[in-house]
């Protein structure tokens, strides 16, 4: 009767320590894109096509842009974010950064197209983070300027919902000189997790085989 008992206890203790695993650490992730929903900081440039929460929601080429020319590297703008519903409660595990641009050199329509430098970041509380200095090709074709992936939020600490609603993408020109940097879009892909319940068909099972055991138990004592 002893070895039945200890085998049956094996079994309820082995599928318990199952259920607190699977809940422990099952989970799924998600992505959602956020695009402008209007400027925070223009840094002298300025909105061509349209206004600035509309300009730079799509790689429409040279339809609407913001733009600027001349003087020192360093300039920067900001923008703020779209709301981000649908991550709710979830676990932020991280934030991309991607930016459309391109180099001018010259009066449009007749501007030739030039290689220079440009930096990403982002900012969700008081410092920005720059993803580093990024050269631009001299195709004339917008280039994807891509950041690694953000884990932390702007200040070093951990990323959380609050940080997504205060986002703010931060594109920078360190080109000195007459040429004229257009960004046509900006966005940010935000990543979070959220965890998996266990089915309920386990449960289910779960809860029958420890009955069993049980009831054996009692009936092997009678």
């Amino acid at each position: 009767m002893r070895i039945i008992t200890i085998k049956n206890r094996l079994v309820a203790i082995i599928f318990t320590a199952f259920i607190g695993l699977s809940y422990s650490y099952s989970s799924i992730g998600g992505t959602i894109s956020l695009h402008p929903s209007d400027i925070a900081t223009t840094g002298g440039f300025s909105p061509s096509g349209g206004a600035w929460s509309d300009i730079l929601d799509t790689n429409d080429g040279n339809s609407s842009f913001a733009k600027l020319c001349c003087g020192p590297g360093g300039s920067a703008f900001y923008v703020h974010l779209d709301d981000p519903s649908g991550v709710g409660s979830n676990a932020i595990t991280g934030i991309d950064v991607y930016v459309y641009a391109k180099y001018l050199d010259g009066q449009w329509p007749n501007a030739t197209p030039i290689a220079g430098n440009i930096n990403i970041g982002f900012k969700t509380g008081t410092s920005t983070i720059w993803q580093g200095t990024t050269a631009t090709d001299q195709s004339g074709a917008y280039n994807l300027i891509q950041s690694n992936m953000f884990t932390t939020d702007s200040d070093g600490g951990s990323l959380d919902l609050n940080d997504i609603i205060n986002l703010q993408i931060a594109v920078q020109r360190n080109t000195y000189g007459p040429p004229q940097l257009r960004v046509t879009e900006v966005y940010a892909d935000v990543h979070y997790a959220s965890p998996v319940p266990l089915p309920s068909a386990i449960l289910l099972f779960g809860t029958g085989l420890v009955g069993l055991a049980t009831a054996k138990i009692r009936k092997k004592k009678i």
